[in-house]
């Protein structure tokens, strides 16, 4: 166990993470607007296509009508209109 404490990726590692802990403790608003700015880029780029994997793709061929009518139309008129 003592031995693993002094493996070159251990000390690689910290001459690594200690600069960077300084850097940002020190710019600490830097920073926060740096990840700010890297989430809302990703977020931008994700929000596009959220959603769109779980309406599948219809191409087989069919025709798909959608037949809106304006409110207040009777039940009786809606069922006269013959179907397609």
């Amino acid at each position: 166990m003592v031995a693993d404490c002094f493996s070159v990726e251990t000390i690689f590692f910290k001459r690594l993470y200690v600069p960077v802990l300084h850097v940002t403790l020190r710019y600490k608003m830097v920073v926060i607007g740096i990840t700010l700015g890297v989430l809302v880029i990703v977020f931008g780029m994700m929000a596009p296509n959220l959603g769109s994997e779980f309406v599948p793709k219809l191409s087989e061929g069919a025709i798909v009508a959608n037949v809106v009518r304006l409110a207040g139309t009777a039940f009786e008129a809606m069922v006269a209109v013959p179907h397609v």
